[in-house]
């Protein structure tokens, strides 16, 4: 065995950090790419304290008559605006949500946000922390909190509005 001098636990302890530097350099653009984006979104919704869904009869309803998205402090945060339609969900109907935005296959950005105008929103919070969520069906979008719009294929986007119609009719528990 070679003795061990200076020089090769310098060169250890810097792969070490090149290491760990690498590992965290690579989480961060994971974390901005679309199925990052719906990693993180489905972890704080499996954890979130109260989830709301809220469905607008129109899409956007905004209030400046524009049909432009809807930006946080809007309508859609107005808890006042009872033209639209909200429903607390639970936790198995927060599993099932999960699960359909968890098996987005192959999410990607959008070409043209253009016509990205949701009318179906997933509102959720975990202490101080809030995250939102919007639905495009028309368009096949979706939008994890102020992040990129992300484009989903047909099949994904009618089984998610589906899904969310379902939640919004079933009885209130």
């Amino acid at each position: 065995m070679w003795p061990i001098r200076g020089y090769h636990i310098r060169w250890a302890v810097t792969a070490w950090i090149v290491a760990i530097v690498g590992f965290v350099a690579y989480r961060q653009y994971f974390l901005t790419t679309p199925r990052g984006q719906i990693e993180t979104c489905v972890s704080f919704l499996n954890s979130a304290d109260s989830v709301e869904l809220i469905v607008t009869p129109e899409p956007s309803q905004n209030p400046s008559g524009t049909n432009r998205v809807p930006t946080p402090g809007s309508a859609i945060d107005s808890p006042d605006h009872v033209e639209f339609q909200r429903t607390l969900l639970d936790f198995v109907s927060r599993a099932r949500i999960a699960a359909s935005i968890q098996n987005l296959a192959l999410p990607q950005r959008a070409k043209s946000s253009s016509t990205f105008d949701p009318h179906y929103f997933l509102k959720m919070i975990k202490g101080a922390r809030q995250m939102k969520i919007d639905f495009c069906f028309s368009c096949r979008e979706i939008r994890i909190g102020e992040g990129e719009i992300i484009g989903i294929r047909p099949e994904d986007s009618d089984a998610i509005e589906s899904l969310l119609d379902a939640e919004l009719s079933a009885p209130a528990q």
